[in-house]
């Protein structure tokens, strides 16, 4: 990731809603992340496995 494209939020935030798919309700927290990790996805109902790392082969 170049330097120059970085950016990231100051403060977490969280989000609730219906799952598009489930129809269950869900919340999401959004939190600042260190420089050169990009976005990183982590559930919280795993124990292992739990981060999923966005590319184009999860995208369904």
């Amino acid at each position: 990731v170049s330097v120059l494209n970085q950016k990231t939020i100051r403060n977490s935030f969280e989000i609730e809603g219906i799952g598009l798919h489930s129809g269950k309700p869900v919340k999401i927290k959004v939190c600042p992340s260190e420089p050169n990790t990009g976005i990183i996805f982590k559930r919280i109902d795993l124990k292992n496995n739990n981060y999923i790392i966005p590319n184009i082969f999860n995208v369904a």
